[in-house]
């Protein structure tokens, strides 16, 4: 996902230290923030209603919670993951947070009014207001 972005030069800084944090991101998404949601999102709004034991839905709930904690702390810092600069990390991460609120209808479950750093980065609003180059 990464390379196509990598050729353009403006969402992948070029080399350095910037270029390795934002691919972290990147893969902190793939590997947490992308399969969690899901799984919540599964269990939630279309599993939830076959399923009496709601434990699967709460422990990805609370691992998605955990989640959450970390762009919402790196986002007190920062208006943008990386700093000033809209990244693909943005790019991957905020739909996700869009998709969980919105087609999953699980913003209420998750405490999402809790993550007010993420909630100002992922509004819509602010996403596509980004400026471009």
């Amino acid at each position: 996902m990464h390379e196509p972005m990598d050729k353009s030069g403006q969402f992948l800084p070029k080399n350095g230290a910037g270029r390795y944090q934002t691919i972290q991101w990147l893969m902190f998404q793939m590997g947490g923030i992308g399969p969690m949601f899901g799984q919540l999102g599964y269990f939630h709004r279309f599993a939830g209603k076959d399923y009496e034991d709601k434990h699967p839905r709460e422990r990805y709930a609370a691992e998605s919670r955990c989640l959450l904690r970390v762009p919402d702390q790196r986002l007190a810092e920062c208006a943008w993951i990386m700093g000033d600069a809209y990244s693909i990390a943005d790019i991957a991460i905020f739909p996700w947070v869009r998709n969980l609120i919105g087609f999953y209808q699980a913003g209420e479950l998750m405490g999402i009014a809790d993550f007010p750093h993420v909630t100002r980065a992922g509004d819509w609003r602010n996403f596509l207001r980004v400026p471009r180059s």
